[in-house]
C-alpha cells in the first residue's frame, strides 16, 4: 500500500497514457479501410522525411528504396 501512496502520480500518467493510446487506436480501427490507409501513407510519408532530414537528403538509395513503398499502399 505504501507503494501506491508514494507513486500515485505515476500509476495515473499510466492509466491516462493507455487510455489515449487505447482511444487513438479505437478512432483508427473506426475509420473505413481507405481513411486508414491514407493514415498510414501520411505517416509514411513524414518518418521518411524526418530520416532525411535527420541522415541528410543526399542519401538517393535510401529515398529510392522508401518512397516506392508509399505509392505502393
Amino acid at each position: 500500500m505504501e507503494f501506491i501512496i508514494n507513486y500515485w502520480y505515476i500509476i495515473v500518467a499510466i492509466i491516462a497514457a493507455l487510455v489515449v493510446a487505447g482511444v487513438a487506436i479505437y478512432r483508427y480501427f473506426g475509420l473505413p479501410s481507405d481513411a486508414q490507409l491514407a493514415k498510414v501513407r501520411e505517416w509514411l510519408l513524414w518518418a521518411v522525411t524526418e530520416a532525411e532530414k535527420e541522415l541528410g537528403g543526399g542519401m538517393p538509395a535510401q529515398s529510392h528504396t522508401v518512397n516506392p513503398l508509399i505509392s505502393l499502399c
